[in-house]
């Protein structure tokens, strides 16, 4: 009886939590060194890890984007593409592609597609070599539009993922459609007043 007592009470102080996804998700920032054209900065992201989280998903955002695209700030709730699948026990990776957000700007002739695939497999290195933290048993890259062509670049170059998710994406480019609706539609950051004397790239 009073082994049995013992027992009990020790149950109370060192219970584990039956449901461990009541656990909360954490996030942090992270950096994943990177070179290009004799200059070497970091893919800068945010890494979400859900308690035994086992596969990860690599987010990679579009052209005019950065990786809160994957993790919207107005109505998270609803719109987070990152929460959602960290609740579903997925940890995620949501990154700024070369030459965005908070990753390295190298000279723009070097932000090219290549090198944009190149940094993610370099991404994808360091979360199957616990770089990061840990080593994941299954990686995921999820793309959205140029994302979605960098992912399948990479998967196809480098054969180092395990499933690919592609969205905003066709397999034929409408080049035309490109030029007009997409190119057409930009201008040089040079060219804005917000930015005058502040962008020195004219690409």
């Amino acid at each position: 009886g009073i082994l049995l007592g013992v027992a009990a009470l020790l149950g109370v102080f060192f219970a584990i939590p039956a449901d461990a996804s009541a656990e909360p998700t954490k996030c942090r920032a992270v950096e994943v060194p990177f070179t290009v054209a004799g200059q070497t900065g970091p893919i800068a992201g945010t890494l979400c890890t859900p308690p035994g989280a086992n596969t990860i998903q690599i987010l990679v955002h579009g052209w005019t984007y950065d990786q809160h695209y994957f993790d919207w700030p107005v109505k998270p709730e609803t719109y987070s593409y990152a929460r959602k699948a960290n609740e579903a026990g997925y940890a995620t990776l949501a990154i700024d592609r070369l030459g965005a957000g908070a990753s390295m700007r190298p000279p723009s002739l070097f932000t090219t597609f290549n090198n944009n695939a190149e940094a993610l497999h370099e991404v994808v290195t360091a979360v199957r070599d616990g770089s990061l933290g840990k080593k994941y048993d299954k990686v995921v890259t999820v793309g959205h539009s140029l994302g979605s062509l960098t992912v399948a670049q990479e998967a196809g170059q480098f054969k180092d993922v395990d499933a690919i998710i592609t969205t905003g994406f066709v397999h034929t480019i409408n080049y035309v459609n490109v030029i007009a609706e997409v190119l057409g539609r930009d201008h040089f950051a040079m060219g804005d007043p917000k930015f005058a004397g502040v962008v020195k790239d004219p690409l």
